[in-house]
């Protein structure tokens, strides 16, 4: 005579815990509910922020997860047998946009020995490049010196006369742009 003990569902496991999508990618995630002999396997699928990454069954244990915008959200399985709860934290990233160039609004300036500084505007290609960092610098710091203003933009003061090259290079990739910059001596007034 062949015994089947049919059990009742004591628990679940989820082999994911916690997983990083990029926007628009899609993941397989499985569940194991215990016991093995568990009459009822029965899953129920949910996300905490459906907008941010949802959920659908897709067998009897899988569920597929899609990352549809950025930021974080629990998918959580359920045993339709007991309620029994595992979860799997889920981060949509943003997809990465690597820098391809830089620009600079001036190529050439002329500036007074002591006047007032410029600022140098920095356009990188494409906008939507993730890293927008720039690094600026100058050949001559004693002749023009450059300091970073705002995320895009440096501010090039003359010092004293001569030439010097004002660098933008993009942290990303190290495009650079340069800028000549010739100061002119102020004339002494008799």
């Amino acid at each position: 005579m062949l015994n089947i003990s049919l059990a009742a569902v004591s628990g679940i496991n989820l082999e994911t815990r916690e997983l990083t999508l990029e926007l628009g990618e899609t993941e397989m995630i499985e569940a194991t509910v215990f016991p093995d002999n568990a009459v009822n396997k029965n899953i129920k699928w949910s996300s905490t922020f459906p907008s941010v990454a949802s959920v659908y069954k897709a067998s009897e244990t899988e569920a597929v997860v899609s990352a549809v915008n950025p930021g974080t959200a629990i998918i959580i399985a359920a045993t339709e047998e007991g309620n029994y709860v595992a979860t799997c934290r889920v981060t949509v990233n943003q997809p990465y946009t690597p820098v391809t160039g830089i620009s600079l609004s001036r190529t050439t300036l002329t500036l007074l020995e002591g006047g007032r500084p410029t600022v140098l505007t920095a356009e990188i290609t494409p906008g939507t490049a993730t890293n927008q960092n720039i690094i600026w610098e100058s050949s001559n710091k004693s002749i023009a010196s450059v300091h970073k203003q705002t995320v895009d933009s440096g501010v090039v003061a003359p010092l004293k006369a001569g030439t010097a090259i004002i660098t933008a290079t993009t942290e990303d990739g190290e495009y650079v742009a340069v800028c000549t910059v010739t100061v002119l001596p102020v004339e002494d007034e008799d």
